[in-house]
Order: C-alpha cells, then structure tokens, then sequence
C-alpha cells in the first residue's frame, strides 16, 4: 500500500535520496533538500511503501515531491522515486496529492519544467497536465518542457 503524506523530519534523508536521482551531468538540479525546505512556501511530500501492508513501523519512502507556492501557482520542483520503484503509480499518487492540495488551498494553477530528454511529457499529460511549452536550449543548452495543469476549484 502507497500513501502520501507531507514529510517531516525523519522522512528528508529518505526523500533526498530519491530526489538525488534528478542529478545530471555535474549540475544538481537541487542543491540542498533542507535549503529548499528552510523557504516557508515549499513543502516536502513523500510517498510511503508500507511493507507489510499493516505496521506503520515497517514503512519506506518510495517517493518524494517539492512543491513550491508562487505567485498564486504551486510549482512542482520536483518528483522522482526511488531506484526500482517507477512504474508502480508513485509518481501518479504524489502529483494526484498536489492537486487535492492545490484544490484545498484554492491555488487555480500546479506547473514543472522537465528536460526534454527525462521524456517525462506524456506522465504529465496523464495527470492531467495540458499547457505544454517547448524551450529550445533552456537549461544548460538543453531543451525542456514547462507543463501546466489548471485546477478545478470548487466555488466558496
């Protein structure tokens, strides 16, 4: 069973392993999971693998997502799983977590940028994701996507 919950402080070593998988050729897409978290408006989710499907003792983070409120948006910093564990839903539960978030604090936006080459476009299109714009060598000579899902907000 996956859940996904905010994470507190015993689940950032955990996530900061997941998230270091994003590194690429030298240039760490994050820095620092703490320096990031010590921003009031970003939040740490993680997923959790409970191993034996009951004790809460036996728990693993398979996952993990920044998120960052700006400018009336939450933007998606980032989201990775853990090595040997993709393709499992994770992901989908981590972003589907953003939406409820997004939709609980009424936020009308929830947007990433992804390097065209993670060729994470169509995961972001089944979420529900359907502002795509291309950058042509945007980030360190390489191209991305930035990705854009509209909220549906319930009327107060």
């Amino acid at each position: 069973m996956i859940y996904v919950r905010i994470a507190d402080k015993k689940h950032v070593v955990a996530a900061q392993e997941c998230l270091e998988n994003l590194n690429f050729d030298g240039n760490e897409l994050i820095n620092e999971v703490g320096v990031l978290l010590s921003q009031e408006e970003a939040r740490l989710l993680v997923a959790i693998e409970l191993i034996d499907g009951q004790n809460v003792s036996s728990e693993q983070v398979v996952g993990a997502m920044i998120l960052k409120y700006d400018d009336y948006s939450y933007n998606l910093v980032s989201l990775a799983c853990r090595l040997g564990h993709t393709r499992k839903g994770i992901g989908s539960a981590l972003v589907q977590a953003a939406t409820r978030k997004c939709q609980a604090e009424h936020v009308p936006k929830l947007w990433c940028w992804s390097l065209a080459r993670f060729q994470a476009k169509p995961f972001y299109e089944k979420q529900g994701f359907d502002e795509c714009y291309y950058l042509h060598r945007q980030y360190f000579g390489e191209d991305c996507w930035i990705l854009a899902k509209n909220i549906q907000l319930n009327k107060p």
